[in-house]
């Protein structure tokens, strides 16, 4: 019997302990220079944290997987706003593609994500680089609506926007598009 109570003191002491590092770290400034500030207009997050690591599941499969150095949460937008993301988006064909930004968000509603400020995303043969990157999870869409430098083994491709169909395994480049292709054969 003496061991119950024992039980329910140590919990006691580790909802606490919980309670107290909640109040000193995850309120908002509680600690200083883990993350840049919120976004312009931004006045109050409801939750601070350094180091993240989220995954989105759609009908039991996994979409898409990230971790972050920093983020901060506002319930009342329903976003998270991310600092030195690395994320990893998985394709039909079970290819991965990665995908790392200095900044991003989450739409926590839609599991929508955007990235921006030296975006690059890769796979195992090339490597696209832009200043902004958006997911949409239920299109499986990842579209980049700013100039856009693609480059591989085979081939460099420069262009104002590009989306990335991660079902049919589909880039498609648009605007001004401009390209150079290797061939790559050992007898040429």
């Amino acid at each position: 019997m003496a061991i119950v109570p024992a039980n329910k003191l140590f919990l006691a002491v580790v909802a606490a302990a919980l309670v107290a590092f909640g109040i000193i770290f995850l309120k908002p400034g509680g600690q200083p220079g883990l993350l840049e500030p919120p976004p312009p207009g931004e006045d109050f997050m409801d939750v601070v944290m350094g180091g993240v690591s989220h995954s989105a599941l759609k009908d039991g499969v996994l979409q898409w997987s990230l971790t972050a150095g920093g983020a901060s949460f506002s319930m009342e937008q329903e976003k998270a706003f991310l600092t030195g993301v690395n994320a990893t988006f998985f394709a039909k064909d079970g290819q991965e593609i990665f995908i790392n930004a200095q900044k991003g968000a989450i739409n926590t509603k839609s599991q929508g994500v955007s990235l921006e400020d030296e975006v690059i995303l890769s796979d195992k043969d090339y490597a696209l680089k832009s200043q902004q990157m958006d997911y949409d999870n239920d299109s499986r869409l990842i579209v980049a609506p700013a100039p856009v430098d693609m480059s591989g083994p085979r081939l460099h491709i420069t262009g104002e926007s590009l989306s990335y169909d991660l079902d049919r395994s589909i880039v498609t480049v648009t605007g001004n598009v401009k390209g150079q292709f290797f061939d790559l054969r050992p007898d040429s």
